[in-house]
């Protein structure tokens, strides 16, 4: 097998894939909320989440993530209501100022 055909190597791309999507969805909630269209910023927060869970999917895969239950049991991972009620997540349909 080549090198580059390895599963540690296919891991990390697909990983790097995830984060670049990743950041380019942050960037598009950011522009979108500016823009102050709500439509906009609610199809780009649905656009993040889907996101983050396809990097959290690719992170669990390559082995450097653990469930989520495991790290909300530990204290590292919130709930998005807990979140939002301590006003670091808002909801699609508010627009920042």
């Amino acid at each position: 097998m080549a090198p580059f055909q390895t599963p540690a190597i296919r891991h990390a791309v697909l990983l790097s894939l995830a984060a670049q999507d990743l950041y380019q969805a942050e960037v598009a909630l950011h522009d979108a909320r500016a823009s102050g269209v709500d439509a906009w910023t609610a199809a780009a927060s649905d656009s993040l989440h889907r996101a983050i869970q396809r990097y959290l999917d690719q992170l669990q895969t390559a082995g450097h993530l653990q469930t989520a239950g495991h790290l909300q049991t530990a204290g590292h991972l919130q709930t998005a209501d807990h979140l939002q009620t301590a006003g670091h997540l808002q909801t699609a349909g508010h627009t920042a100022a």
